[in-house]
């Protein structure tokens, strides 16, 4: 509701209509207990990797400012200086949250980007946005968590979010990999889990037990990978038993048997 100068409203409508719309004033510039709860958890990052055409590992990186600023940083696999754009943020209801983007770092005002977000715990979940912009398909972006929420909850800091594999480390050898070329695994909160290994994807089913992640692969698809592809390797070590660690740094699988720590973080 628009909210005019007092003056005006009671000029153009006389008493009654005045005190209505100083009521509905009232009401619009209340925070609503959902906004205020929301507005607890600022500043907040969300991370997501978004479909991109032939690219699918586009990277956002969303930041909401409790000044209701926001920044937003894309990043592209196929490399390229990352696109940083700036705009607003309001809460439209109890459970949704609308981004405006409005300006590019470098090359200024844009046509609105708007993307209007549902919100769940920790994640924000796209609702409507500009396909042209986006792709056809919805996203989700995941809220960065620090030290004391990890600590807090660490099953819900694992769970539901995209882990990208950026090496392990053994007594002979480290393996290194750069996040985002293809390795990576979802744990999903129904016990199920859903990986991309290479040109490959995969599924199974994850359980934790006295501190010990155990992951079982149970299908893959049958694409032929490059000669130098790591897809069996990471596939591998998923499957061995390892007790888990999280930190600021990201995910931390122990394997089985000293064979080697498995590193994963969650891109920015």
């Amino acid at each position: 509701m628009k909210c005019y100068p007092i003056a005006h409203v009671f000029l153009a409508a006389g008493l009654a209509p005045l005190l209505m719309a100083l009521a509905g004033c009232h009401s619009a510039n209340t925070p609503s207990p959902e906004f205020a709860q929301f507005h607890k958890l600022l500043p907040a990052t969300y991370d997501g990797a978004v479909p991109a055409g032939d690219n699918p590992d586009r990277q956002v990186s969303l930041f909401l400012a409790p000044d209701q600023e926001t920044k937003q940083i894309t990043k592209f696999q196929s490399g390229g200086k990352p696109r940083v754009e700036t705009g607003s943020w309001s809460f439209v209801d109890p459970d949704q949250v609308e981004v405006s983007l409005n300006k590019v770092k470098g090359a200024g005002k844009i046509a609105p980007n708007t993307v209007l977000y549902q919100i769940g715990g920790n994640t924000l979940a796209a609702q409507q946005f500009d396909p042209e912009i986006w792709g056809a398909e919805s996203f989700t972006l995941f809220r960065r968590l620090n030290k004391a929420q990890i600590a807090g909850n660490p099953v819900e800091a694992l769970v539901s979010r995209t882990w990208y594999w950026t090496g392990t480390d053994s007594a002979a050898h480290r393996i290194a990999v750069q996040p985002g070329n293809g390795y990576s695994m979802e744990l999903l909160p129904d016990g199920k889990l859903r990986a991309r290994a290479d040109c490959n994807s995969a599924f199974g089913e994850w359980k934790l037990a006295k501190g010990n992640l155990s992951i079982v692969i149970s299908g893959t698809t049958k694409a032929m990978c490059p000669p130098e592809s790591l897809s069996l390797t990471f596939l591998n070590q998923l499957q061995s038993e390892a007790r888990f660690t999280l930190d600021e740094t990201g995910l931390h699988l122990d394997l089985h048997a000293d064979s080697g720590v498995m590193h994963f973080e969650q891109r920015r």
